[in-house]
């Protein structure tokens, strides 16, 4: 039998060419009314969703609501 390459998908780039691992892409992460609350009471808090947005053109490159990844943005 022989071994089939998956090819992985190009990652989606900004007007700029930035992917979301470039140091120009920040994850911004948002979060719901009951989140801010137990931030503002400084209890820990997890977004519901994770934007990795260009610093330069304001583009938003990919939007995650993956579990591991919103833990991980803490």
């Amino acid at each position: 039998m022989e071994e089939t390459e998956q090819l992985e998908a190009p990652l989606r780039t900004c007007r700029c060419g930035f992917h979301k691992h470039d140091l120009h892409v920040t994850p911004r992460c948002r979060y719901g009314v009951f989140a801010v609350l137990r931030l503002m009471m400084g209890v820990t808090a997890y977004p519901y969703e994770v934007r990795y947005q260009c610093e330069r053109c304001g583009e938003v490159i990919e939007t995650t609501n993956d579990p591991e990844i919103l833990r991980l943005q803490v």
